[in-house]
């Protein structure tokens, strides 16, 4: 008997779960005479059976170095319902990492005939981990309306243009959740086939799923699907439901043309719009870095909402191009000595946090400045850099030191 062999079975009768782990590591690698084997992959099994949750998480991380010895030990183990929940789902994890046929049938069968929600998920978890080779006996499974949920979750991890179709399939399925399982995997697929589906998806009486759909389709707004686009996503900036339009926000301005610009800037400019509908719509147009966007960012510096405001001045000072930066310095100036005074006043009727919202927005205009500077901004910076506020002042000190160099 080989010493190595002869520790690991002294660990396992004294409960030394610490010093059985090395010794299993150290002998997954070792070639053993047939008996011994035999033995260790019978030591292996048991340990699996009896040790606690740390170390059975510890063993199923050095399992596949055993090799195909351990495979069918492991599948009886997994298919004997008088076992554990909590071992059957630490033998399937394990299972998942051979990826033979024998494994993927002992799976599949697993995730058919139990009736363990737990062991369900793992079974699909570990059949999607498998990968193709798992496809065709997950799709067979597809007719059993109990088991479609835990299918098409397999389906979605599985990178594979075969599960496609499947997909497709859910997409219109009754379960709203298995559609938006559908909807999420395809929105991440490149292929104009599935354009139709995203857009048709839009309309779908569930708005997790219309948002999953408006991410799908983010990397198709161009002028190429303007015509299918538009309609929908100016309807949805609009939604109740502010991921929705969060994305139909951010959609519509990659569309960038005068249309959806004109949508946004009713969005923006609409006293019934949500204020982080507004912000958002204000760094989508950031983006942009074109004349149109720059515009209609500075007519939100005319927003009652002081945080509106705050937020049109921080995006226009990240504008890098130099003509939008003249413009962007130019439209914060006169913001400052034609509509700071009136902001002020607001600040003040507001019963909390007013003031702490004007002392942001001051802050804010020093920073802009200071990055995009202009022939009026040290005249200006140095009336900021006097006021009363020791943050305000000094912000506007660090930003007339950034332009002096």
């Amino acid at each position: 008997m080989s010493e190595l062999y002869h520790r690991a079975i002294i660990a396992k009768q004294n409960n030394n779960w610490n010093e059985l782990y090395h010794c299993l590591q150290a002998l997954a690698t070792v070639t053993l005479e047939k008996s011994e084997q035999e033995g260790l992959i019978l030591l292996v099994v048991n340990s699996l059976k009896e040790e606690d949750f740390s170390a059975r998480w510890d063993l199923i991380k050095i399992l596949p170095k055993f090799g195909s010895a351990l495979i069918e030990p492991l599948i009886k183990l997994l298919e004997d319902p008088r076992q554990e929940v909590e071992v059957r789902w630490f033998v399937g994890k394990a299972l998942s990492e051979f990826k033979t046929p024998g494994a993927i049938l002992s799976l599949t069968k697993l995730l058919q005939t139990t009736e363990e929600e737990t062991l369900q998920e793992m079974a699909s978890q570990a059949l999607a981990q498998i990968g193709a080779s798992s496809i065709e006996n997950l799709v067979q499974l597809l007719p059993q309306e109990n088991l479609r949920g835990f299918v098409i979750e397999a389906l979605t991890r599985i990178a594979h243009p075969n599960v496609i179709p499947y997909l497709i399939e859910a997409a219109e399925d009754p379960s709203p959740s298995i559609r938006q399982k559908a909807i999420e995997a395809l929105s991440s697929c490149p292929d104009a086939q599935i354009t139709p589906l995203l857009l048709k998806a839009l309309t779908d009486p569930i708005n997790a799923i219309k948002k999953e759909a408006l991410i799908g389709l983010k990397s198709w707004c161009k002028p190429s699907y303007r015509e299918a686009l538009f309609p929908p996503l100016a309807r949805l900036i609009h939604s109740v439901d502010y991921e929705v339009a969060h994305q139909a926000i951010i959609n519509l301005a990659l569309l960038g043309d005068d249309q959806a610009l004109e949508k946004l800037q009713e969005l923006l400019l609409s006293p019934f719009s949500l204020e982080k509908s507004k912000k958002t719509t204000i760094r989508a147009l950031s983006w942009l870095e074109i004349h149109q966007a720059t515009s209609i960012i500075i007519l939100a510096l005319s927003n009652e909402n002081l945080i509106v405001v705050t937020e049109a001045i921080t995006v226009l000072g990240r504008v890098t191009n130099e003509t939008l930066k003249a413009e962007a310095s130019q439209a914060i100036v006169n913001y400052y000595y034609t509509e700071l005074e009136f902001h002020t006043m607001l600040a003040s009727s507001y019963r909390d946090n007013g003031q702490k919202l004007l002392e942001d927005l001051k802050v804010a205009i020093s920073v802009a400045l200071g990055e995009l500077g202009g022939d009026d901004v040290p005249k200006l910076l140095e009336v900021l850099s006097l006021d009363p506020q020791p943050r305000i002042r000094l912000h506007a000190i660090t930003a007339l030191k950034k332009l002096s160099c």
